[in-house]
């Protein structure tokens, strides 16, 4: 990228979790390191590096993803010329047609212009164009926060009237996965991502007791049954998942997604009217902070005495590094053995979640 060479790396680490498709399986984060350089060539989008980072499922997904974000970045490095002054003449009688109460943002050169878009169901939408100085003879550079990146098709004596046409039907897509989206954001208390934003289709709901369930939507078809992964103490969790496996048949395809969960489940969510914050948001027993590199505290003794409401819980990396540092923790294959921080019980978690 602009003639130079920047290292990346990308690893793995696996998270114990119950989940309700396998008994064996653990869910896998993935851990990103880069240049400084890079990441300042990056800028802004970073924040989209980010959020592919925790929704992708596997390295190889999002070093593809990753190649669509830098050959973006490419792109909008050499197409940031001021267009010509008959060009800049011609866009903005283009902007005119439009109407300039839909501009978001204009930058003084007019290589980039952002317009504010409306969905179907009036949600607020932004979508970016890069404007070059062969424009419009070659097409510009779009992008919005969208689960799916947003392609432009460009022809001959299209204009920005087209991108708005099209991103407006790249939008409709993705309604009722809003529609799921959004119930679950009102009637439920979402501990990630802490600001949602419209490219992300996974949520992560507070259930109690310091425990929470990871569901992650399909995107095309949001009333089918998603991606289930229950984070917290076994002697919460377990009873949940092995409820959501036996009654998994009744989940109704004309239901959303979030009372379908709490039909099969039995339970309600809490959210920000029926509990406090004091309550879900609880600080790392070990570290005493609440984010740790982005995770918050999710791992709760499994002693039933110990918790709740006596327990805190643990960030997993920091349950693993104490786990190390105590003298009579031990070690069976990759599993970590050692003492609850409360009630000195046995708490235990795989070796090969922490490093990277």
């Amino acid at each position: 990228m602009q003639d130079e060479s920047y290292r990346v790396r990308i690893s793995e680490r696996r998270m114990q979790t119950a989940r309700a498709r396998s008994e064996t399986a653990g869910s896998r984060k993935l851990h990103l390191e880069m240049e400084n350089g890079l990441i300042e060539v990056l800028g802004a989008e970073m924040n989209a590096v980010n959020n592919r980072l925790k929704s992708s499922q596997s390295v190889e997904s999002f070093v593809e993803e990753l190649e669509i974000i830098l050959e973006r970045v490419a792109s909008n490095m050499t197409s940031r010329v001021p267009p010509r002054a008959d060009t800049m003449m011609a866009i903005v009688a283009e902007i005119e047609e439009i109407g300039w109460n839909s501009v978001h943002d204009l930058h003084p050169d007019f290589n980039n212009v952002k317009f504010a878009v409306e969905d179907a169901a009036k949600r607020s939408h932004v979508v970016e164009v890069d404007l070059n100085m062969s424009y419009p003879h070659d097409p510009p550079v779009c992008r919005g926060a969208t689960p799916i990146p947003f392609i432009l098709r460009w022809r001959d004596g299209y204009t920005l009237r087209n991108v708005i046409e099209q991103f407006e039907e790249h939008l409709h897509q993705f309604q009722l996965l809003w529609d799921v989206l959004d119930d679950i954001d009102q009637h439920s208390w979402v501990l990630e991502p802490s600001v949602a934003t419209r490219d992300l289709a996974s949520r992560r709901i507070a259930i109690g007791n310091h425990c929470s369930i990871q569901v992650d939507i399909p995107i095309l078809n949001p009333l089918s049954v998603p991606e289930v992964r229950f984070l917290g103490a076994d002697s919460v969790i377990l009873p949940l998942k092995d409820k959501l496996n036996q009654r998994l048949l009744l989940w109704d395809m004309k239901v959303f997604v979030l009372q379908n969960l709490q039909n099969i489940l039995e339970i309600e969510f809490p959210t920000k009217q029926t509990v406090v914050a004091e309550e879900l948001s609880v600080e790392c027993a070990i570290c005493y902070t609440y984010r740790l590199d982005g995770e918050i505290p999710d791992i709760v003794c499994d002693n039933s005495k110990c918790n709740p409401p006596g327990a805190r819980p643990f960030h997993a990396a920091c349950l693993y590094e104490w786990l190390r540092a105590i003298p009579t923790s031990r070690q069976a294959f990759n599993t970590l053995f050692g003492s609850c921080t409360y009630c000195g019980s046995l708490c235990y978690k795989p070796t090969f979640l922490a490093r990277s």
